[in-house]
């Protein structure tokens, strides 16, 4: 999160460039803006216990869940340099994931009234952003080898009933998350006209 938020303070100031980080966190469930108390069904304590950490989160959106297995994409973009707007860069973020999981067969399209990646199993993507002065940050994530059963600790999306899937549940040989991670990563660049220039960290969070 702190190289994230350095990345935003960056390109705010004029000093830095488009991001975007491809990432796998350890167990968190992240409540943003528009979550209510009543979405989390244990108390943070049992979360613990469990060792899930609880975060609240400045995106947009209400709870979910990141993990292992879990393809996180944290893009960090100067929308006014771009000349787009909020949901022109949700919408390539989110196509880019949902072009990608087209060519694995898989029909996932982004519901503007749930915003999300969703298809007939259930929600494969949450995307939830948050854009100041300017500057994105936050993004999308893709359920690839994902144990779903983090999913029940929480009212995905404020819809009671809601259920999560993974790419794993829907074909026998699910991607790699380093090969889901670049094939998203060239989507999104070429859908903003953006030359990608692909970093490795090896301090970078799971």
């Amino acid at each position: 999160m702190e190289r994230q938020t350095a990345a935003w303070q960056a390109l705010v100031d004029g000093s830095g460039h488009h991001r975007l980080f491809t990432l796998e966190h350890d167990p968190v469930i992240t409540m943003g803006r528009r979550a209510a108390p009543a979405d989390l069904l244990l108390p943070e304590e049992q979360l613990r216990a469990r060792g899930i950490e609880l975060v609240v989160s400045d995106r947009g959106g209400e709870v979910t869940y990141h993990g292992p297995g879990q393809l996180v994409l944290y893009a960090v973009v100067d929308t006014r340099a771009l000349r787009i707007g909020p949901s022109d860069l949700v919408r390539a973020l989110a196509g880019s994931v949902s072009a990608y999981l087209a060519t694995l067969g898989i029909s996932a399209p982004y519901d503007t009234a749930h915003p999300g990646l969703w298809t007939e199993q259930g929600k494969l993507a949450a995307v939830g952003m948050r854009i100041s002065r300017g500057v994105s940050m936050h993004g999308a994530a893709l359920n690839l080898t994902t144990s779903l059963d983090a999913f029940s600790l929480f009212v995905p999306c404020g819809m009671p009933g809601a259920s999560a899937t993974s790419v794993a549940a829907v074909m026998a040989q699910p991607p790699s998350l380093t090969e889901a991670a670049a094939a998203c990563a060239s989507r999104f660049a070429a859908a903003l006209g953006l030359e990608l220039s692909p970093e490795v960290s090896s301090d970078e969070p799971r």
